[in-house]
C-alpha cells in the first residue's frame, strides 16, 4: 500500500461501513495498515438471525466466535457488548465473553455494555475499560447490583428503572453524560464535577450537591423543578424544560445559546443574549411581540400550539430573518398571496399542520429539506416544488390527502411519499435520485429507471400488481407486505432483499430462481406457487428459507457453500457440505430420527411442537457446539451425542435430561425462561 493509499484511507475510514472495514482489512492485512486504526465491533449473544432486525435493515452485529476472528486482526477496537433481555443465559454471556477479553484484552480500548448485567461491574476483568452503560426496560434486578470505582465510566442511559445507588457513589465520579427516562424509582445522587449532559424525563431524581458543576454545558429536564440543577450549573449552554417558571437562569442569560420551554412568555428571552435556537409549545399569541432583538437571534425555531390556532406563514418569515430551521406544530396554516423572500431558510417543516387557504409561493433560495407530516390540507396542489431549485430532501407522511404537485425535479436525492393515499407515480423526472421510499400507499404498478437510484422501498402497498426497477446500482429493494400476486422485476443485483412472497421477485422470468448476491436473503415463499428450484448465490451467507410443507420436499434448494447462518424449514439438506455453518435454527423440519450435524457448529435451534422427543445427533468428530435449544422436546445426553461436545455451556429446553451423561466440562446447565438449572439447582437471575 502506498503512502497515497494510506491518506486515501485516513480520509475515507470514518465514513466507510463496518463490512467494508472488514473488507479493508483482509485486503491490506500483509501491509499492516489498516488494523490499528479504530473500529465499533458490535457482539451480539442472541440466538436468533444476527443480521437483520426489526426495521428490515441490515445491522452489523456479530457472534463472540466471528468477533474472536476479527479482533485477531484489529488492535484498537471499542466493544459493545449488547446483552438484550438476558434471552440468553447470563452465565454463558458473561463465560463467553471473558473468554474473549482473555485472549484479545490488548487490542481492545475500551467496552460498552447494551442491555442487562446482573453483576457487580467492578468484579469484571475489563472494568477498567468501560465507558458506557445502557439499562434497558424491565431489567429491574436483572441490571448490575452496584458500582464503586469504574475509571473510565463516563456514559450511563437507564430506562424505567435505575439501580439505587449510594448518593457518593465512586463509580459516577468520572461521568460525563446521565439519562433517565420513565424511571419510576426514585433516585438520589450526587452528580459528578465531570457532568457534561444530564437527561431527566419523567423520573424522580433528587441532587444532593452543594458545590458548582461547571461541565455541565446541556441540561433536558421535564417533570420537575429545574431551579433545583440550575443553581449547581453555573455554564449551561442548553435548556430543554417543562418548568413553567424556571428559576436561576440569570447567570445563564449571556451564555444559553439552546433554549425549549413550555411558556416563553414566563421567561425574558430578550436578555439571553446568545439564544439561537429556540422551541417552545405555548401558541402563536406570544410570537406576535417577541423582542425584535431575539427574533433577529434566532437560526433555528420549533413553534407549537395545542389546541390548534391559526397562523399566516409569510408572518413567521418577516419576522424571523435569520432562520436557517423552521418547525411549525399543529396549526391551521394560511399562505397569504403577497410575495416574500427568504435568503437564509434551509428547512422547512410541517407536522399535524391544516393547510387552510392559499398556495406557498414564498421564495425560499436555500430551501434544501421539505417536511409535510401528519398534515391534512384543504387546498388542491398549494406547493410547486420547482420553484426550490436547491431541494434535496422531500417527505410527505401520514396525510389524507395525495399530492399531485411534485412529479419531477432536478436535485432531489431523497424522496418519501409514506402513508399518502398514492394511487400512481412517475419518477423519471428526478434524474439524481438516490433514496425513494413510497410505503403504505395505493399504488397499481411502479416502474423506475433513474440512473443514480440505490435504495427502494415499496412496503405494504396491498394494491401493488407490478413492479420494474430497471436502475442499474439498485443497492436494496423492500417489497415486504405488497400483494401475493404482485410480478417485481428487478435488473440490478442488489446487496439486499426484503420481502414477503419472495416467489414474486423476478430475476429471471422462469420457475429455476437464481437470487441475486446479496449478503443475507429473507425468503418466504409459503403463499407462492411451486418453484421447480431454487438457487442462492454464493456470496449469500445468511439465509432464512421457509417453503410451503405442500411441495418443500419437491423443490431443490441449492445453498451457499459458504453459508455461516440458517434459519429454515427446507428437508432434505445435509449440513454437513456447509464447511462453515455456525448458526442453524430449523423451523418445525420433518427431519427424521437422525439428523447429521456439522462439527463448525456453535448454535443449534430446533422448533417442533409436534415431536415429543429429539432425534439422535450425528457429529463427524468432535463439534465447537456451545449453545443448544430444544423447546418442549424430552432429551438426553445420549441423543445430543455429548460425548462430541466438549464445548457445550447451555441447553435451553423445558425439562431435564432422561439419563445422567456424560456431562460435558464446560456446562454451564439448562435453562427455560428466566432460570438457569445447574445439576438440579435452580438459580434465579431475573
Amino acid at each position: 500500500m502506498t503512502s497515497g493509499w494510506g491518506t486515501l484511507l485516513e480520509c475515507l475510514w470514518p465514513y466507510v461501513d463496518f463490512s467494508s472495514k472488514l473488507a479493508l482489512v483482509s485486503a491490506f492485512y500483509d501491509q499492516r495498515k489498516v488494523q490499528k486504526r479504530l473500529l465499533d465491533l458490535p457482539i451480539t449473544f442472541s440466538v436468533e438471525f444476527a443480521l437483520i432486525n426489526g426495521d428490515r435493515s441490515p445491522i452489523a452485529q456479530v457472534y463472540p466466535w466471528d468477533a474472536e476472528c476479527i479482533l485477531a486482526q484489529f488492535t484498537n477496537v471499542d466493544l459493545v457488548v449488547d446483552t438484550g433481555y438476558l434471552h440468553v443465559v447470563f452465565a454463558y454471556i458473561r463465560t463467553r465473553f471473558d473468554t474473549l477479553y482473555t485472549k484479545y484484552g490488548d487490542h481492545v480500548r475500551s467496552v460498552r455494555v447494551k442491555g442487562a448485567w446482573p453483576a457487580r461491574l467492578e468484579d469484571e476483568p475489563w472494568a477498567h475499560k468501560l465507558t458506557s452503560l445502557e439499562g434497558i426496560p424491565h431489567a429491574r434486578r436483572a441490571q448490575f447490583l452496584n458500582i464503586t470505582e469504574l475509571p473510565n465510566f463516563t456514559r450511563a442511559k437507564f430506562s424505567e428503572w435505575a439501580p439505587p445507588v449510594d448518593p457518593d457513589c465512586l463509580g459516577y465520579k468520572h461521568l460525563r453524560r446521565l439519562e433517565l427516562r420513565d424511571v419510576t424509582n426514585p433516585l438520589t445522587l450526587k452528580l459528578p464535577q465531570s457532568l457534561e449532559e444530564i437527561v431527566v424525563v419523567n423520573s424522580s431524581l433528587t441532587i444532593t450537591n452543594t458545590e458548582p458543576l461547571p461541565a455541565l454545558k446541556k441540561v433536558t429536564w421535564f417533570q420537575q423543578n429545574v431551579g433545583s440543577l440550575l443553581k449547581h450549573c453555573p455554564n449551561v449552554t442548553w435548556l430543554d424544560t417543562t418548568d413553567h417558571y424556571p428559576q436561576y437562569t440569570g447567570p445563564l442569560m449571556n451564555k444559553i445559546t439552546h433554549m425549549a420551554v413550555n411558556e416563553p412568555g414566563t421567561v425574558p428571552l430578550e436578555k439571553f443574549t446568545k439564544l439561537a435556537y429556540l422551541r417552545f409549545y405555548g401558541g402563536s399569541s406570544y410570537v406576535r411581540f417577541m423582542p425584535a432583538q431575539v427574533c433577529q437571534q434566532l437560526t433555528a425555531l420549533t413553534l407549537g400550539c395545542s389546541p390548534q390556532e391559526v397562523l399566516i406563514f409569510e408572518h413567521m418569515l418577516f419576522q424571523f430573518v435569520n432562520l436557517q430551521r423552521l418547525v411549525i406544530d399543529g396549526f391551521g396554516i394560511y399562505f397569504s398571496p403577497r410575495t416574500v423572500k427568504h435568503e437564509n431558510l434551509q428547512k422547512l417543516v410541517f407536522h399535524n399542520c391544516c393547510f387552510i387557504e392559499g398556495k406557498l409561493t414564498a421564495q425560499l433560495p436555500e430551501l434544501r429539506e421539505f417536511h409535510v407530516l401528519s398534515t391534512k390540507s384543504m387546498v388542491d396542489n398549494f406547493c410547486d416544488m420547482d420553484q426550490y431549485t436547491n431541494l434535496r430532501k422531500v417527505i410527505f407522511a401520514d396525510s389524507d390527502w395525495s399530492p399531485q404537485f411534485i412529479w419531477s425535479h432536478p436535485k432531489v436525492v431523497d424522496l418519501s411519499l409514506q402513508n399518502m393515499e398514492l394511487h400512481y407515480g412517475a419518477f423519471d423526472g428526478f434524474p439524481n435520485l438516490r433514496r425513494l421510499h413510497l410505503d403504505n400507499n395505493c399504488l397499481t404498478s411502479v416502474q423506475l429507471t433513474n440512473p443514480y437510484l440505490e435504495e427502494v422501498s415499496l412496503a405494504d402497498n396491498e394494491t401493488l400488481k407490478t413492479v420494474i426497477l430497471m436502475s442499474p446500482h439498485i443497492k436494496k429493494v423492500d417489497v415486504l407486505g405488497i400483494s401475493e400476486e404482485a410480478s417485481v422485476f428487478v435488473v440490478a443485483k442488489p446487496q439486499q432483499i426484503i420481502n414477503g412472497p419472495l416467489a414474486n421477485l423476478s430475476i429471471s422470468p422462469s420457475k429455476h430462481w437464481q437470487l441475486p448476491p446479496v449478503p443475507a436473503l429473507i425468503l418466504d415463499l409459503t403463499q407462492s406457487d411451486p418453484l421447480d428450484e431454487l438457487c442462492v448465490s454464493p456470496r449469500t451467507i445468511q439465509v432464512n428459507v421457509d417453503l410451503p410443507d405442500e411441495w418443500k420436499e419437491e423443490c431443490p434448494v441449492y445453498l451457499s457453500p459458504y453459508t455461516h447462518s440458517m434459519v429454515t424449514n427446507v428437508i432434505p439438506i445435509d449440513f454437513t457440505e456447509f464447511a462453515h455453518l455456525t448458526v442453524v435454527n430449523l423451523l418445525t423440519p420433518n427431519w427424521g430420527d437422525v439428523i447429521q450435524l456439522p462439527p463448525t457448529l456453535r448454535k443449534l435451534s430446533i422448533h417442533d411442537p409436534t415431536r415429543k422427543q429429539v432425534p439422535q445427533f450425528v457429529w463427524e468428530s468432535p463439534a465447537d457446539l456451545e449453545y443448544l435449544h430444544l423447546g418442549q422436546m424430552e432429551w438426553s445426553w445420549s441423543l445430543i451425542g455429548s460425548e462430541h461436545l466438549p464445548k457445550l455451556m447451555l441447553i435451553r429446553v423445558q425439562s431435564g435430561p432422561k439419563d445422567d451423561g456424560p456431562v460435558p466440562k464446560t456446562f454451564l446447565g439448562y435453562t427455560w425462561d428466566a432460570e438457569t438449572v445447574t445439576m438440579g439447582k435452580t438459580i434465579t437471575i431475573a
